[in-house]
């Protein structure tokens, strides 16, 4: 049995290592990357301004444009945007057209989870996805919430502090041991890199 969960966030900490306290910080203004709450189902993407007409449209074109030059990260972003700003026939097909994104950038193969650890600058900002098992993790202060994700004898933190409300309740119950395909870009914290994620998919025999 599988389903899909999908995530989103703006994080910060660490792929190998227990992250450093953090001093408190007023909230993130809401930012791309999370669905607020009551947002139509479809991706947890994008906190984003209310966007009527011709707005919405031209962002929905521009992420079929993503999509006809194989930009589907970006597509996925633009999409995600779209469906939490708007409502009627432009955000509908954005719905339509964000699961089929959604499956192609779960369809990319994963890298191996060691050349992430052991090669963080060749992968830095870039989009990758990985596949393991669920650890449990916990606060960085201001920065959020996170898990592990584990892979023969690395690990490799995710946070997930902007999700929505539905979806981090998701992650926050998962099972140790619980096979995930995760995907987020790579990102630095000083000596450290943790994986902002965007999506991931709950893979269970």
């Amino acid at each position: 049995m599988r389903r899909f969960l999908l995530l989103s966030a703006a994080l910060a900490s660490s792929a190998c290592q227990e992250p450093a306290p953090e001093p408190e910080a007023a909230p993130a203004a809401p930012s791309a990357g999370a669905r607020p709450a009551g947002a139509p189902s479809g991706g947890d993407v994008a906190f984003a301004p209310r966007l009527r007409g011709r707005e919405l449209e031209e962002k929905v074109e521009r992420a079929l444009a993503r999509m006809r030059a194989a930009d589907y990260d970006g597509a996925y972003e633009e999409l995600g945007e779209a469906l939490a700003a708007g409502r009627g026939p432009a955000a509908e097909r954005a719905a339509r057209e964000l699961e089929q994104v959604q499956a192609r950038l779960l369809a990319i193969p994963p890298v191996p989870a060691g050349e992430v650890v052991s090669q963080p600058a060749r992968f830095l900002d870039r989009p990758v996805s990985l596949r393991g098992r669920f650890a449990p993790g916990g606060s960085a202060g201001s920065a959020g919430q996170y898990f592990w994700l584990l892979s023969g004898r690395e690990r490799v933190q995710c946070r997930y502090h902007r999700l929505h409300a539905d979806a981090k309740k998701a992650a926050l119950g998962l099972a140790e041991g619980t096979g995930l395909l995760v995907r987020g870009k790579l990102r630095s914290a000083g000596a450290s890199s943790y994986l902002d994620l965007v999506l991931f998919r709950i893979e269970r025999s």
